[in-house]
């Protein structure tokens, strides 16, 4: 059995690990004893204090919405309004974080795990995954939008069905029209409620902590290797806290990051989030087509380094079997210290270019 594979079994064996849970701040514990035989710094375990039941939290949106189609009948303008704060709660919560429904959430305690590189280097990459066990597949794939995009789109319509009648058009159609959002909702809410899987990234955390021991062994010689396990982070919220409370040292010139999800395959992701969709770094999606075992697919959820693309840093997440994923990371690292090398060699010389997105884009070109 492979190093990977055991540290997969014994994150496993401590149980499902929800946001906000004892079995979450075991993991965390756990990661941290991992950790520790990294050289020079010891792990620091970060405690926030967040709201991260986002599905609860996006049922109580659409459940505003669906009060406000049941109003429109009677009352259009006011049950317009009602939906319209339901549609707004909705995008804000895929995006910010923050919505009506989150605030009606209970608050809890989740953590982060960070362990500083050994060496000191003027950029530095973080290696991300997230500790908890999601309620849905955070790295939905493929051409069709998510179902938060769909479930937008609902709400939309009942918005426009709820404006018709404010002309006093209260025809059989309008009434049709209102009627199918308005119980396709139900059913989303019914579904975030009662139906969501679990999807264990166990396999993501065990290919940063196996990728962690074999690069102290053999460390990149130009950028410094930072590893960040979080709490509450199928929905982004562990890392989008932290990179909040270190913007001022982790910034676009001095920091990259690689996040790293659960299998099947092995792959990296052009672009991902539940709503406004983000495109992962150019430069670093090329250097992983470069490698050749790395498929590109779409994302439609939200995988682990989605919330450092959407701070304008760059970022790629990929993702895999261990086994088979992190032969392939390790060629993508060794990618990224040579490419940091060279900017780092001619800005050296006078050529004064910083590894930033409007260089990656020349480069591709010229490629």
């Amino acid at each position: 059995m492979s190093r990977a594979q055991e540290l997969t079994d014994a994150l496993r064996r401590i149980g499902e690990r929800p946001a906000g849970s004892d079995t979450e701040r075991r993991a965390a514990v756990w990661a941290a004893t991992q950790l520790r035989q990294r050289p020079r710094q010891p792990p620091v375990i970060e405690t926030l204090w967040l709201r991260p039941h986002w599905a609860a939290a996006q049922a109580i949106n659409i459940t505003i919405a669906v009060t406000g189609s049941l109003i429109a009948s009677s009352q259009p303008r006011v049950g317009a309004a009602v939906i319209l704060l339901g549609l707004l709660s909705l995008i804000a919560d895929a995006t910010l974080d923050t919505s009506l429904g989150r605030l009606l959430t209970p608050e809890r305690a989740t953590q982060n795990v960070l362990s500083p590189a050994p060496q000191e280097r003027q950029v530095r990459l973080i290696l991300t995954a997230n500790l908890d066990t999601a309620r849905i597949d955070p790295d939905h794939q493929g051409w069709l939008p998510g179902w938060v995009a769909l479930t937008a789109g609902l709400t939309l319509w009942l918005l426009l069905s709820a404006i018709a009648q404010l002309e006093g058009d209260r025809s059989l159609l309008i009434a049709v029209l209102q009627i199918v959002p308005t119980v396709a909702l139900i059913g989303v809410a019914t579904w975030l409620t009662l139906g969501l899987r679990r999807v264990d990234n166990a396999e993501g955390v065990a290919t940063v902590l196996a990728l962690t021991r074999l690069l102290d062994v053999s460390p990149p010689a130009h950028i410094a290797v930072d590893v960040l396990l979080t709490g509450a982070g199928s929905a982004g919220s562990g890392l989008t806290r932290h990179l909040r409370a270190h913007r001022r040292e982790r910034t676009v010139t001095n920091t990259v990051v690689l996040g790293i999800g659960p299998g099947p395959g092995a792959y990296y992701l052009i672009s991902d989030g539940p709503l406004l969709i983000a495109g992962f770094f150019a430069r670093l999606r090329a250097l992983a087509a470069a490698t050749g075992r790395l498929e590109a697919r779409r994302g439609r959820g939200v995988s682990p380094a989605l919330p450092a693309r959407r701070r304008g840093l760059p970022a790629l997440s990929i993702g895999g079997e261990p086994d088979e994923l992190i032969s392939a990371a390790l060629e993508l690292i060794d990618a990224i210290d040579a490419d940091v090398g060279e900017v780092q060699a001619r800005a050296a010389a006078g050529a004064g270019r910083r590894w930033s997105a409007k260089r990656a884009r020349a480069r591709i070109r010229q490629g």
